[in-house]
């Protein structure tokens, strides 16, 4: 009789266990929250952004990846003046020095880049253009000291105007995200996150002991980082897709399928520009305007994915390039009419290539 009530005892303790925090197939406990999620998704790709003191490592700032070959996005000021910039990367010791590849002292932005033995995991820039006062906000830095610092707070004012001086002292109006996240000296150049984990903004300031503090829209750093580091300036080639528009489809799911890459204008005689091939075996057209030949890529063509890069924003189609030389092939993924369709550039290139203002 003994034996069968600890039985009985041990089972009840096990079934209100598994009811309490819930089971190996699929319940999350109670204490893994959305934030948790974000967090430990995320959190791979931010970094320490520090300089060199008396052969001591000072952190300085924050900043993330936005490529997995080395390139990290943080504020302008975080670096300025810096002759030794290193990077720490989650949970690494050791410190990678390095290279100072743009800056933009009007924008307050500046990519760095490192030299790492594998691909570092990247993270995706926006859209912030659905943002709505009041939804979560999350930011991930290094304040006073503190590495891997995590605060969470909303989004507590959108267009919040803010001019700040360019190298010429011409004064460049922005529009920042405002929240109330905890910012303090060191989350400079961090990514401020949505409750999906989406980067929407690059950290920026903090006004005194207010508790707010302010974000550079990813729509805007995404824009400037395609001028800045695009295919012509680091692979000397042209795709010639001039301008696209950037749509957000839906406030669900993930960056990549609720953003629309929409091709908006295309160069005169470019590789996007050239004819497609008609297939001589194909049925006759039944009308002249069928019958006519019709450029690879169309304005109004959704560009999916370069080769195997899935393209989200301006920036993801001026990297998907980078890799490329003038004379070789890109398969471009776009859907047309509805309908999925692949075509093949074959990229073009002067041999000049456009200095980076560093």
């Amino acid at each position: 009789m003994l034996i069968l009530k600890r039985t009985l005892y041990v089972l009840a303790v096990s079934f209100l266990a598994l009811s309490v925090y819930g089971t190996s197939y699929g319940r999350s406990p109670p204490r893994d929250t959305n934030t948790t999620k974000v967090v430990r998704r995320v959190v791979p790709s931010v970094v320490r952004v520090a300089r060199l003191v008396k052969d001591e490592v000072d952190v300085i700032g924050s900043g993330f990846i936005v490529d997995s070959r080395g390139y990290i996005l943080t504020n302008e000021h975080v670096v300025e003046g810096e002759k030794t910039i290193l990077i720490g990367l989650y949970e690494k010791k050791s410190w990678l020095e390095a290279v100072v590849v743009f800056t933009d002292k009007g924008n307050d932005l500046a990519v760095l880049k490192v030299e790492a033995e594998t691909p570092l995991p990247e993270l995706l820039l926006g859209p912030s253009s659905d943002l709505e006062v009041g939804e979560p906000a999350i930011v991930i830095g290094n304040p006073m000291d503190e590495t891997f610092t995590v605060t969470q707070g909303i989004i507590s004012k959108l267009n919040k105007l803010h001019e700040r001086a360019d190298e010429e002292k011409n004064m460049v109006k922005r529009y920042l995200i405002q929240t109330d996240a905890a910012i303090n000296p060191g989350n400079s150049g961090g990514p401020l996150f949505n409750a999906m984990g989406e980067v929407v903004g690059i950290v920026e300031m903090k006004k005194g002991t207010s508790g707010l503090g302010w974000a550079i829209t990813a729509d805007r750093a995404q824009r400037i980082l395609a001028q800045a580091l695009s295919a012509e300036r680091k692979a000397k080639v042209k795709h010639g897709i001039k301008s696209v528009e950037v749509k957000v489809l839906s406030r669900e799911g993930s960056t990549a399928a609720r953003q629309s890459v929409v091709v908006n204008e295309i160069v005169p005689e470019s590789a996007a520009a050239a004819l497609e091939v008609v297939d001589a075996n194909a049925p006759k057209a039944e009308s002249k305007e069928k019958a006519e030949p019709k450029t690879l890529l169309r304005k109004g063509d959704r560009i999916l994915k370069i080769d195997e890069r899935l393209v989200t924003n301006a920036f993801d189609l001026e990297r998907a390039f980078w890799d490329k030389k003038p004379g070789e092939q890109a398969v471009v993924t776009i859907t047309r009419d509805g309908k999925e369709v692949k075509v093949t550039l074959t990229l073009k290139g002067d041999g000049i290539k456009v200095p980076v203002k560093d």
